[in-house]
């Protein structure tokens, strides 16, 4: 479905662009699981997910549908995965994940895997999306599992307004140099780390005046936090996330993501409300 290659533990479409984390334990755990079936009966699936939960933004780009919600799903199954929250029917012949999803009328949203009867295959196969009310969910199962979660405590979820912010301009020019914009890529490294230092302590005034457009993500198996940076040139301006870690009672910047790999990551704790995110 997706041509990747890989950079850092992260999965990127062949043009560099982000399409999925996977830990080297855990690779793509849905699929090892279950049979997904085809591109178009997936592809489905998710559509009716889109249809079924409260609107929101599952997409950066027109070319590539849904695919945040691809992202979320394959990693809201594996932390589902982990902390044992798939339930099973009485029979064993069913199972469903809670995707945390709900529709406009607060019902939960479930996906449902039936029994594969191919040979050599997974065990599960994918059956279908359904609400936590529809017959076949409560003739079927005996409880409806708990969402995954993934963070311990919501006191990690508070940035530090106080701590410093330490940045490595080189290190993270060097490691995610194709994630920057062509227009910025074409004025070399050693400008843009000038400008990547600028835009930061720009954010920190603005952090300084409003602590809460710092945004929680997950990423590499713990709690991170996004801050947002603004480049203009040539009349244009970009927009992506700086990436922040708390060590030793100080915040080290580990990656910079663009605005849809920041939006993916944050999605998995929450809907991400704040404007420099969504617009």
């Amino acid at each position: 479905m997706y041509n990747r290659v890989k950079q850092n533990n992260i999965y990127l479409t062949t043009n560099g662009e982000f399409n999925m984390i996977e830990k080297e334990k855990n690779k793509n755990i849905l699929r090892e699981f279950a049979f997904l079936g085809s591109h178009e009966f997936y592809n489905t699936i998710l559509d009716k997910i889109v249809k079924l939960s409260d609107k929101e933004i599952w997409t950066y780009d027109e070319n590539k549908q849904y695919n945040i919600l691809n992202f979320y799903i394959h990693s809201t199954f594996a932390k589902a995965y982990e902390k044992d929250l798939i339930a099973f029917s009485k029979d064993d012949n069913y199972c469903c994940y809670n995707t945390g999803l709900l529709t406009n009328k607060y019902l939960q949203i479930l996906l449902v895997f039936t029994k594969n009867k191919m040979k050599d295959s997974q065990k599960w196969h994918l059956q279908d999306v359904y609400t936590e009310d529809h017959r076949f969910i409560m003739n079927v199962f005996n409880k409806i599992p708990d969402f995954p979660i993934f963070y311990n405590d919501s006191s990690e979820l508070l940035f530090k307004n106080n701590l410093e912010i330490k940045l490595s301009s080189v290190h993270i020019i060097d490691d995610n140099f194709s994630r920057f914009p062509i227009e910025l890529q074409a004025l070399g490294k050693q400008v843009l780390g000038q400008i990547l230092t600028g835009a930061l302590e720009q954010s920190k005034m603005k952090i300084k005046r409003n602590y809460r457009i710092v945004v929680p993500q997950y990423y590499d198996n713990k709690v991170m936090f996004l801050l947002p940076l603004e480049f203009s040139i040539s009349k244009k301006t970009f927009t992506m996330a700086l990436a922040v870690e708390e060590i030793n009672g100080i915040y080290r910047a580990n990656t910079i993501f663009t605005k849809e790999m920041a939006y993916s990551l944050a999605r998995l704790i929450s809907r991400p409300e704040t404007n420099w995110l969504l617009k």
